[in-house]
């Protein structure tokens, strides 16, 4: 509990304090659950004064109370709606500000996209600015434009809406760490900025693999504090591409008494082990090869591992994802 000494009171003076101390009221709790005509007896506080500290001293350490409607818009505020209802609705109200967000699949499962369907719509109707993160280096201005224009926005609008996407190419991690270290220092950078979006972060993490496995751990140690930084004082979602990687691995089981070898598939997220535990949210994707239609499968996790809703289906299309 607070000292009475922390109180920054004209009325608690140094004085009066010693006072109160000569009798054990030391602290704030002290101070409260004391008589207050044995407080107007010792001190020279009035019955007044007296009120009026204890006033200070609630209004300083009281929770304040909060109404359910004005909770219910703060709850709206924590996410950025990806302008897709029904993953809007997976993702119990949309991506998670200040967190970080997985988006994960198979090469040609349709991670670019998501991501690309996700910052046309957070700049187009929510008119918000995003950095989008280009390392791959295959970022298509024309797709964000098609798809844009099949919104049916005027060019002014449309010229609009492209100009808050803000792409940034990076070759290495020194360079992505140094970048969201210069948003949060740089108000000027991070200006009405409410999404950011790496694609994908294997290609930069897959340059110390091997011998510099450690190295790599560092660096994306240092990449997930910076990232945490920034979302958690600015609330900034964070979108992160991870890639699926299939491998070959040889299971020997028995059957009838003799062993008997068959190559397995398995599939693992490139950014390995570590990474697992840093996403509150997992969104998976994967194509769905029965449909004549070019289809893509999304599931969503939170970090617990926990299923937020059954897998759904969305169309690929030349407005995006349908």
């Amino acid at each position: 509990m607070a000292l009475l000494s922390s109180i920054d009171h004209d009325l608690l003076n140094e004085e009066t304090i010693q006072i109160l101390n000569t009798k054990s009221i030391y602290s704030v709790l002290d101070f409260l659950n004391e008589d207050v005509d044995e407080i107007a007896h010792l001190t020279d506080l009035t019955y007044v004064d007296i009120f009026s500290i204890q006033q200070h001293i609630y209004q300083k350490f009281n929770t304040t109370s909060i109404s359910g409607l004005d909770l219910y818009e703060k709850i709206k505020e924590s996410h950025i709606s990806t302008g897709i209802p029904r993953l809007d609705t997976a993702l119990k109200g949309g991506l998670p500000c200040g967190k970080i967000t997985e988006v994960c699949g198979l090469p040609c499962s349709g991670k670019t996209q998501l991501v690309t369907a996700i910052s046309c719509n957070v700049s187009h109707h929510l008119k918000r600015n995003i950095i989008y993160v280009d390392a791959k280096n295959d970022f298509s201005g024309s797709r964000i434009y098609q798809i844009l224009k099949e919104t049916g926005c005027e060019e002014k609008e449309l010229a609009s809406s492209m100009d808050r996407i803000k792409v940034v190419r990076l070759w290495n991690m020194n360079a992505l760490i140094y970048f969201i270290h210069e948003l949060h220092r740089k108000e000027s950078l991070r200006n009405c900025v409410s999404l950011v979006v790496v694609d994908s972060l294997p290609c930069l993490m897959l340059q110390h693999k091997g011998e510099k496995s450690k190295e790599s751990i560092g660096l994306l140690n240092l990449f997930v504090n910076a990232a945490r930084l920034v979302g958690t004082e600015h609330g900034i979602s964070f979108i992160i591409v991870n890639l699926t990687t299939r491998w070959n691995e040889l299971l020997v089981t028995e059957e009838d008494g003799k062993n008997v070898s068959k190559w397995v598939e398995k599939k693992v997220p490139a950014l390995g082990k570590y990474w697992q535990f840093i996403p509150t949210t997992f969104i998976r994707t994967d194509i769905d090869k029965s449909c004549e239609l070019k289809k893509i499968d999304i599931s969503v996790k939170s970090s617990c591992d926990v299923l937020f809703g059954n897998t759904i289906s969305f169309e690929l299309n030349s407005i995006g994802i349908k």
